[in-house]
């Protein structure tokens, strides 16, 4: 799948660029571990020196979601779900510096869950050097889990990123932030609990 990230944020958009951008702020400059470490997934990006940093934001990488009107008891859990893994590479044009990404998540359905068919929402961002929020992309990694079995994990599509480069603007210019979609009230509960 192609996409070729705005340069610039719609109105419709602004909203949830403005819930973001602390998320956002959390994310490290540094790669990680290519191991993991507690409260990482691997990020494992074949990129060359000029190309876009790819992190996982760390706020973001749980996904824990508890049914309406419910407590946040093992008892209430629709799905718990964590990036374990985020892989691709990264090259250069003349025009674009192309990044192929892949999400790996491994998700879990809790008791609270009515249907053996979860979807977990998972997004790709792009930012410029002050860490403005230039354009995000909402993907969906279903999760069809059979009878007996209550944790899967997958590699969601490969995504292709194609970045406007040139006229004094590089690859590196960019930074690439990938995470599980959650709402305020999720990434409150990340918060308390802290990576795992």
């Amino acid at each position: 799948m192609a996409w070729r990230p705005n340069a610039w944020i719609p109105a419709a958009r602004l909203a949830l660029a403005l819930l973001l951008a602390p998320a956002l702020a959390a994310c490290s400059r540094e790669s990680a571990d290519p191991r993991g470490s507690r409260g990482q997934a691997p990020v494992r990006i074949v990129q060359r020196a000029d190309c876009p940093h790819v992190g996982l934001l760390a706020d973001a990488a749980d996904l824990t979601r508890f049914r309406q009107g419910g407590g946040e008891d093992l008892t209430d859990m629709i799905m718990d779900a964590k990036v374990v893994g985020v892989s691709g590479s990264c090259d250069l044009s003349r025009r674009a510096t192309n990044v192929d990404l892949a999400i790996t998540i491994q998700a879990t359905r809790g008791p609270a869950s009515g249907t053996r068919v979860l979807d977990v929402p998972y997004f790709v961002a792009v930012t410029d050097q002050s860490g403005q929020v230039l354009d995000k992309q909402v993907f969906q990694a279903r999760f069809e889990f059979p009878p007996n079995r209550t944790t899967a994990r997958l590699t969601g599509e490969e995504i292709r990123l194609v970045l406007p480069t040139g006229e004094g603007v590089r690859g590196r210019d960019f930074a690439v932030s990938v995470g599980l979609q959650v709402d305020e009230k999720e990434l409150a509960f990340n918060r308390r609990r802290g990576p795992r």
